[in-house]
């Protein structure tokens, strides 16, 4: 099954039936490749992309509140053909949870539960990252160090 929910500018947007029909043709082909899994698909055609996300997978390493909020993004200007769309999003949501360390299957009970995100190879996340530490710190500092 496959929920849909809008904001009220996309519910005015000249692209909403454009944009439901690829969310869900990318929706159906992470479910058909990796059923069970809580994905969540937003497409805009007016930015041109297509963001693959999954709620499901734990917070990136010190960048507390990230759960759900890493986005594999699909360029539309890239797609060839409709295989090609199914491979890019099949890649995708593969993708996203080899970074965690989840197996690319079905979605088992547990499996999350020692997922960890791999910054190997992901630009400016660890400088995200080390920006928040060095934030924490710096605010530390100020109030004394506690």
């Amino acid at each position: 099954m496959i929920d849909v929910a809008l904001d009220e500018r996309e519910a005015r947007s000249p692209h909403l039936a454009a944009d439901l029909d690829v969310a869900e043709r990318a929706a159906a082909v992470l479910t058909a490749h990796y059923p069970g899994h809580p994905w969540m698909v937003w497409a805009d055609h007016a930015q041109g992309v297509v963001l693959v996300r999954n709620p499901g997978l734990p917070d990136m390493p010190g960048l507390p509140g990230t759960a759900g909020q890493f986005a594999m993004v699909i360029h539309l200007a890239d797609i060839a053909n409709e295989r090609d769309f199914r491979a890019r999003v099949m890649r995708a949501g593969g993708e996203m949870l080899e970074r965690w360390g989840v197996a690319r299957r079905r979605y088992e009970a547990g499996c999350y539960d020692a997922a960890v995100f791999d910054l190997a190879d992901v630009p400016g996340v660890k400088a995200m990252a080390a920006a928040r530490r060095r934030a924490a710190f710096l605010d530390q500092l100020q109030r004394g160090g506690d």
